[in-house]
């Protein structure tokens, strides 16, 4: 079914929620309720990112560009985890999304990775955290659970970043998609962080409403750019970004 130059692959409603999946041109769309994008997805390169505050999160990367294990709480149609499965196949990634509906539709329409490295838990992210049982602690924790309707309050509060602290390596991140329509909301959120963790620096995404939080156990600041002026060439290389751009951006803004 054509519309607009859209082919309609999928159409679901749940409660309130109309889902919607279309292709135009070289692109997957995943929508809620026809106005809100919730994911983007190259057809012939399903691994790159599409969407800019994704490519945000990933500047994660510039502080840890070895990183063992990762967390991705909100899974969405897994643009995330097919990036950090294709760049970086030895990582173990654990993802954890709350809807079964949207692990489904991420595996039926969004090339969703399987492999022995990815384990995708349907579950919410505060039991998966709060009765999670190995002594192995992540390197990277990604926060990325919100809706049309904005950020996920049970995620993020201060109790959980508590809880995210406590699961991260010495010299882990903690990297947080802070999109929300509310100035206070964003506000309330940021204070928190800076409560939870020694270090924190904040990125807007230009001409977008998402800030991406980086958050750390030790103390960070623009100290951490010093020196190695090559480095962010090499990880560009390495990893398909702009870290040059997206560098100078957080450098600006935490001035």
């Amino acid at each position: 079914m054509k519309t607009d130059s859209k082919t309609l692959i999928h159409k679901s409603r749940r409660g309130d929620r109309l889902v919607e999946i279309f292709d135009r041109e070289n692109f997957r769309y995943l929508y809620f309720n026809t106005k809100f994008l919730q994911s983007k997805m190259a057809l012939d390169a399903p691994h790159l990112l599409v969407l800019p505050y994704t490519r945000y999160m990933m500047l994660s990367l510039m502080f840890l560009p070895d990183p063992k294990r990762i967390l991705l709480i909100g899974l969405g149609a897994g643009s995330l985890v097919r990036y950090i499965s294709t760049m970086l196949p030895d990582c173990r990634i654990d993802a954890v999304d709350h809807s079964q509906e949207i692990i489904d539709l991420a595996r039926t329409y969004f090339n969703l990775p399987e492999t022995d490295n990815v384990t995708i838990h349907c579950r919410g992210g505060v039991p998966f955290l709060e009765n999670r049982d190995e002594e192995e602690p992540y390197d990277i924790i990604l926060l990325d659970a919100f809706d049309e309707l904005g950020i996920a309050d049970v995620i993020y509060n201060r109790d959980f970043f508590t809880t995210c602290r406590n699961h991260l390596s010495e010299g882990g991140i903690l990297c947080s998609n802070l999109w929300s329509g509310s100035t206070s909301e964003l506000t309330r959120v940021t204070r928190e962080l800076a409560e939870c963790f020694t270090g924190n620096l904040t990125c807007p995404v230009a001409n977008r409403g998402n800030v991406i939080s980086y958050s750390f156990k030790h103390e960070i600041g623009l100290n951490a750019f010093a020196g190695d002026n090559k480095k962010p060439e090499r990880l560009q290389a390495r990893f398909e970004l702009d870290f040059g751009d997206m560098k100078q951006r957080l450098i600006r803004h935490n001035l």
